[in-house]
């Protein structure tokens, strides 16, 4: 049987670091986006971090900005992942990529929005402060 693909925005977050090791858990292959940065920021992930010249590896760090939508589109293309998961606050034809990843039979889901918790909620308040 074919293992499956998830590909993870934020990896290096709480959220992402947790869903990354349950997901390896359940036999996946992940593959992790984090933001360029100054700091390699990524102690959350040492449980899990694999050396990119390993050959049998089942975790794959990815740099991207997931406010560029061309890298995430591009990105979706190049790993195909089985399911693409994004926030409540979106509506299934508006989450980047769903498009792509709806052709090849992959799922595309929402996750519950929480008033007041969702990230794009977050970054709105800062904005407004």
């Amino acid at each position: 049987m074919k293992k499956k693909v998830a590909l993870i925005f934020g990896v290096t977050g709480q959220d992402g670091s947790y869903l990354s090791k349950f997901l390896l858990k359940k036999g996946y292959y992940v593959h992790g986006v984090k933001r360029r940065s100054s700091s390699f920021n990524t102690a959350r992930l040492d449980s899990i971090y694999q050396d990119p010249h390993e050959r049998k590896r089942n975790f794959f760090l990815h740099f991207g900005d997931i406010t560029d939508a061309i890298s995430v589109s591009n990105l979706i293309k190049k790993i195909k992942p089985d399911i693409l998961i994004k926030g409540g606050d979106y509506k299934i034809n508006e989450i980047v990529g769903s498009d792509f990843v709806k052709k090849y039979n992959g799922k595309v889901k929402t996750i519950p929005f929480v008033k007041g918790c969702s990230s794009s909620n977050i970054i709105e308040k800062i904005k407004k402060t």
